[in-house]
């Protein structure tokens, strides 16, 4: 029985050294591969400005429209406020 635990010890540190040359070979990489890549990556820079760019101007064109309908419901409002205020100077010239 220990001759089989020692056995099985040895064995394992016998065998744990040959992990250290399994290894994976990397690929390296060329420089035309590397270029392409720098390439692509500013290819890809370029579209998202542009788009960037598409969406930053429809965003004015909204807060535009959307300040020339709060600028009309400030007229009204105002309108409103007027006409009652005349309403309540007429009451109370009715009433003195």
């Amino acid at each position: 029985m220990i001759k089989k635990i020692a056995f099985a010890v040895v064995l394992i540190l016998l065998l744990n050294p040959l992990s250290a040359f399994c290894y994976q070979k990397t690929t390296s990489l060329t420089d035309r591969e590397i270029i392409e890549g720098l390439t692509r990556l500013e290819e890809g820079q370029k579209a998202l400005q542009k788009e960037q760019r598409l969406l930053r101007e429809e965003m004015n064109r909204r807060f535009e429209e959307m300040d020339k309908c709060i600028t009309a419901l400030v007229h009204t409002a105002n309108t409103m406020m007027v006409v009652f205020g005349g309403l309540v100077v007429a009451m109370m010239g009715l009433v003195f």
